[in-house]
């Protein structure tokens, strides 16, 4: 598979589109009143369950590093998800898919710190344009506080450049299933804790109906089969790699959400988004002899 490089790039394209389209099935989620905690229960715990029958075994013959690994993927999930799913309330669909696609400038550094991978010049400023195209997209001339969503997006666009290095790391040698499976199970665990003693895992004023079409989707799609295809490809892509690919998903988010009536196009999202993409493709550029490196595993 490491030599068939166009079919793994084609499996994280797949799994980019589907957490493009999540964008939406959250915000509509949100919409229909229900709480992050109860939503990120529902959605994992279901997801853990599917997946439940096939992992026995591969629990059973666990290794510590699987299990430790397994369950600190759930937790970075966890607090990406967590800030996703309520940033959505106070923003756009588009603009917390930019946001978020921010952490690809923070992966190269991720991934020194956790492969021994050392960030090139060129990363500065990539880093440089990214917090340019960030103050334009989260401020767009109308003051900080009016875009509390952002900033706590932001917080997700950090935890989520960290389980990508350690997906990368963990994949490598780990269990596919169990990396897969096991952040799911750590997700569920912690949302049904924070939810309860915060007394938010109540469905009361929450339109099921409107809910439970956009939640399975999100069971299905961006949470089973983008989880199970990011962790088995990132065992053949660098972590930078891989991270370009995720900037589409950004890019989707933004034409879905503008096509279903649920984005305004402003010049705030065009600039500030285009630095954050523009950023983040200038900082992975690679040389033909670069490329055929990072291919071999």
């Amino acid at each position: 598979m490491a030599r068939r490089p166009y079919f793994i790039e084609g499996m994280l394209l797949l799994a980019t589109i589907a957490w493009g389209l999540s964008f939406i099935w959250v915000k509509q989620i949100t919409l229909s009143g229900m709480g992050t905690d109860l939503f990120i229960a529902l959605r994992f715990g279901a997801a853990a369950v599917l997946m439940s029958p096939f992992c026995i075994k591969a629990l059973r013959s666990a290794s510590r590093a699987d299990l430790v690994n397994g369950c600190l993927i759930g937790v970075l999930m966890y607090l990406a998800m967590a800030a996703q799913t309520y940033g959505l309330m106070y923003t756009t669909p588009a603009n917390s898919a930019f946001i978020t696609a921010a952490y690809v400038a923070f992966v190269p550094f991720t991934a020194w710190f956790m492969l021994g991978k050392r960030p090139t010049a060129r990363v500065y400023l990539t880093a440089g344009l990214c917090v340019v195209g960030l103050y334009i997209l989260t401020v767009g001339g109308t003051g900080i506080d009016a875009n509390l969503g952002n900033l706590i997006t932001l917080g997700c666009a950090v935890a989520w450049s960290v389980q990508v290095s350690l997906v990368t790391k963990a994949a490598r040698k780990g269990s596919l299933l169990l990396l897969t499976w096991l952040p799911l199970v750590v997700m569920f665990i912690i949302s049904l804790v924070m939810g309860t003693a915060l007394g938010t895992l109540s469905f009361e004023g929450v339109d099921v109906r409107a809910a439970a079409w956009p939640l399975g989707l999100s069971v299905l799609f961006p949470t089973l089969l983008a989880g199970l295809a990011q962790t088995y490809a990132q065992r053949y892509v660098e972590p930078n790699k891989a991270a370009v690919i995720y900037t589409l998903e950004s890019v989707f988010a933004c034409v879905i959400s503008a096509l279903m009536g649920m984005e305004r196009l402003t010049p705030s999202l065009f600039i500030g988004g285009g630095l954050v993409v523009a950023a983040v493709l200038l900082g992975e550029i690679r040389f033909k002899k670069d490329v055929l490196k990072e291919e071999t595993p």
